[in-house]
């Protein structure tokens, strides 16, 4: 299953990629920190889930949903 995590914080980023490594079947395809470069991420690599945060320096995640499942 192929994942994307999106959130401003580094920290939060980090810490997930790490609980993801140990989990079988989970392939963390991308980290992004903006609404930008989640909109690109979702676009490239087609995820199978996208774990977000809820506020973005460039706006709401609300902004980017429909961009994001298409």
């Amino acid at each position: 299953m192929k994942v994307v995590l999106a959130d401003p914080s580094t920290l939060l980023r980090s810490v997930l990629v790490g609980v993801f490594t140990d989990a079988a079947d989970v392939e963390v395809a991308a980290t992004v920190a903006s609404l930008d470069e989640l909109r690109a991420s979702c676009s490239r690599h087609k995820p199978h889930v996208v774990l977000a945060g809820t506020s973005f320096p460039d706006g709401p995640m609300a902004d980017a949903i429909a961009d994001v499942l298409l």
